[in-house]
């Protein structure tokens, strides 16, 4: 068993037992002294803050609550951790704001037809009437005005 990163030690160790008749069922037993198995920070924590605090994922229930709440990140940030308990051994509020970032971000992308840039200028164009031209070749040259705007001008 792991004790620290980079160290194995043999002190406490993990143990499996299966059963020929339910292939599917395993009981894992844990045997030795318990003090030799210790939290220690994931395999990505690399500065002195990392270390001391190990990673502790946050609660399925949080990230659907911000994936549902549209807004500021930082509000919802502020929302979040004035709402979640205390006393909860999982964390109950997201680590920061770019959490809800990140989160919405990754939403977002993910209803998204397409990663294609070009085909969402397109898009664009078609759904706002914003674009008036578009050149692919030689260089990318879009020209976009709104026709009010246009009408001021002239």
């Amino acid at each position: 068993m792991y004790d620290a990163p980079g160290s194995y030690s043999n002190k406490f160790r993990r143990v499996s037992h299966e059963r020929p008749d339910r292939p599917n069922h395993v009981l894992i037993e844990y045997v030795g002294d318990e003090s030799a198995a210790a939290q220690f920070p994931h395999g990505n924590a690399v500065n002195e803050v990392a270390l001391q605090h190990p990673y502790v994922r946050t609660q399925p229930s949080v990230l659907s609550t911000i994936r549902e709440t549209d807004g500021n990140p930082m509000a919802i940030y502020n929302d979040l951790v004035t709402a979640a308990p205390i006393d909860s051994a999982l964390p109950a509020a997201p680590r920061n704001p770019d959490q809800i970032r990140n989160t919405h971000n990754r939403e977002k992308n993910r209803v998204r037809l397409t990663q294609d840039a070009l085909f969402n200028v397109h898009e664009l164009g078609y759904d706002t009437g914003f674009i008036h031209e578009m050149k692919t070749i030689p260089d990318l040259s879009i020209l976009m005005y709104h026709p009010d705007v246009l009408k001021i001008f002239r």
